[in-house]
């Protein structure tokens, strides 16, 4: 992946928009490369998974300054809370308070359901579990219509 740079990170998403996919995700690292600020560049939203906790808070505090530097529009940007908790740091409305983001979805912790299905190797889908499956389809959901699709 290191020798993946920006310029090749740009023909590759140019030629997918040329083939007329309806949606076209790109999971990064979180390390801020060339490669990744491309794909951010390029990207319609840009979502931030993240706890609800303050160690998180500060590094999406951090982030958005480099996204503000980027000039990387506000609206293009949304928190996905993972492992969200009533006992977390902080709760949805400072969070977003605090981040200036909005929040788009939230996946409640459910790591000792999820690592039974994990350890077996099957997927969340198949698991008929809607407790499970829910908040992952109510994310996808929330994307399709943030980006109007």
């Amino acid at each position: 992946m290191e020798k993946l740079t920006a310029n090749h990170t740009n023909q590759i998403l140019l030629t997918a928009k040329k083939e007329n996919y309806n949606i076209i995700i790109i999971d990064t690292s979180s390390e801020l490369c060339e490669r990744n600020v491309a794909a951010i560049e390029h990207a319609d939203l840009l979502l931030i998974p993240t706890l609800q906790d303050v160690t998180s808070g500060w590094k999406v505090i951090l982030f958005k300054e480099i996204l503000d530097n980027l000039n990387v529009s506000r609206e293009k940007v949304a928190l996905v809370i993972n492992r969200c908790t009533r006992y977390s740091g902080f709760n949805n409305q400072e969070f977003q308070t605090e981040t200036g983001y909005p929040i788009i979805s939230e996946i409640n912790d459910m790591s000792k359901w999820i690592q039974k299905y994990v350890n077996k190797g099957i997927p969340i889908e198949n698991t008929g579990k809607r407790k499970i499956s829910g908040p992952f389809q109510k994310l996808a959901s929330n994307v399709l219509k943030k980006v109007g699709k």
